[in-house]
């Protein structure tokens, strides 16, 4: 998630830094809009074209949903498996698999969740604070449904776009 995206090309300004994050799923829609030959959206995408030309963000930070499965080599493509959201300066993370950090020695765990404004290295696991607990219980909740392919039976929260409801993953249709 700490992953850099650099864009070049005509109609790209030169040295823009975009503080909030952005997702591979805007790429197609934001390509197209620099072009000339799209509008703000493609498929599940939304361009952020205009913010590269200063614009403000339109929405509110929209939930990314987080997964990835990979091995070190090709014998085992299972060796790194986590998911989770990233919102804002927020970001949850659920490992199901990691070789070098098991999730099963309790040193490890296997929630996180970090606040990347106070420790970008995410180094201060907040996960089990009683603050936070109404945070991770709603986030957990909407991501479970959303992975059964329902909408969250839950009145928006801070996990949902302008209210209509949940868009952690493309593959989600009925949120």
């Amino acid at each position: 998630v700490h992953v850099p995206l650099v864009l070049h090309g005509p109609g790209v300004p030169r040295g823009v830094v975009l503080e909030e994050p952005v997702a591979v799923l805007d790429l197609p829609a934001t390509l197209l809009d620099l072009a000339g030959a799209g509008g703000e959206r493609f498929g599940d995408g939304r361009s952020f074209a205009a913010r590269l030309h200063g614009a403000a963000p339109v929405d509110p930070p929209t939930a990314l949903f987080l997964e990835s499965e990979f091995g070190q080599t090709d014998a085992d493509h299972r060796e790194f498996v986590f998911s989770g959201l990233r919102i804002g300066p927020w970001k949850l993370v659920l490992t199901e698999e990691n070789k070098f950090f098991p999730p099963s020695v309790p040193r490890y765990g296997r929630e996180a969740l970090y606040r990347l404004d106070d420790a970008p290295a995410e180094s201060r696991n907040l996960f089990h604070q009683a603050e936070h607990e109404a945070r991770v219980a709603d986030w957990l909740g909407a991501m479970r449904q959303c992975e059964r392919g329902s909408e969250p039976a839950a009145a928006p929260g801070p996990h949902c776009h302008q209210g209509s409801g949940c868009e952690f993953t493309a593959t989600c249709k009925a949120c």
